[in-house]
């Protein structure tokens, strides 16, 4: 009877052995999951951290552009009235011109000299 006591717990200590190592071999799997779940958490929140970030630079870069957008009209439109300020300026330029030529050639002369178009303007 002692043999057989003795292979019953024998048998019991390799079943606790074997339980126990089914127990860690689980544990491990258990952890190293949690593990490859918690990691894939983060980067989830990591990734959506940097989706927000972007979405925010492409909003700034889009404010950046309308902001250009509109200093570049309101430049055309500036240049545009430069250019017909700098026409008014050289129209009377060449009339200040032809009258100092008028003024200063012939005394006595009554008409103003022989440009046509510019006689035209001077009258409007």
């Amino acid at each position: 009877m002692p043999e057989a006591t003795l292979f019953l717990v024998g048998v019991g200590v390799c079943a606790v052995v074997v339980g126990l190592s089914l127990f860690v071999v689980i544990m491990r799997r258990l952890s190293t999951n949690k593990h490859v779940l918690v990691t894939g958490r983060i980067d989830l929140v990591r990734a959506q951290v940097r989706a927000e970030a972007a979405a925010r630079a492409v909003s700034a870069a889009n404010a950046r552009q309308m902001h250009a957008a509109r200093l570049a009209a309101d430049s055309v439109a500036v240049t545009g009235q430069a250019l017909h300020v700098a026409r008014e300026i050289d129209k009377v330029s060449r009339q200040m011109d032809a009258l100092i030529g008028y003024i200063t050639d012939e005394p006595g002369r009554h008409a103003m000299p022989g440009d046509f178009d510019l006689e035209r303007e001077s009258l409007q």
